[in-house]
């Protein structure tokens, strides 16, 4: 917090929502990787009737 404190009120707030947007988008990089990793099918993997 010392190097927000010695920049202009402005550009820490800036910060914090650039700081924010790179959150959000981790939790929703993170989210859509959870849904596809463990949606899947209801009844499991389709069989081969080979």
């Amino acid at each position: 917090m010392a190097l927000a404190r010695r920049l202009a009120p402005g550009k820490a707030i800036v910060m914090w929502v650039i700081l924010l947007e790179a959150l959000g988008a981790l939790a929703l990089l993170a989210l859509i990787v959870w849904w596809t990793m463990f949606s899947g099918r209801r009844h499991g993997e389709r069989r081969d009737d080979d």
